[in-house]
């Protein structure tokens, strides 16, 4: 991300920090056993919009826009492959 959007120092440290928090927190999130499926994607879908709203914060428009599309061309593959085939026993 910082080669593809030419960071400056200050927005790397704090790029860094962002994610590294989000991530901290989908752990949790996925670790917490008293919500339902629908109420953990409804927090995630919460946690997302937060993020990216705390990015466009810190990046310039321009770097912005490109995240959007690093983002949108790095969804694909992560949703492409098939779903593990279920053991019939």
């Amino acid at each position: 991300m910082n080669s593809e959007l030419n960071l400056t120092p200050d927005q790397k440290t704090k790029v860094t920090a962002l994610m590294e928090n989000e991530a901290r927190k989908r752990q949790e999130l996925r670790a917490d056993t008293t919500l339902s499926r629908e109420q953990k994607r409804e927090k995630g879908q919460t946690m997302m919009a937060d993020q990216e709203k705390k990015l466009k914060e810190i990046l310039t428009p321009d770097q912005f826009q490109k995240w959007q599309k690093i983002r949108q061309e790095f969804r694909p593959r992560r949703q492409g492959g098939q779903a593990p085939e279920k053991k019939t026993e």
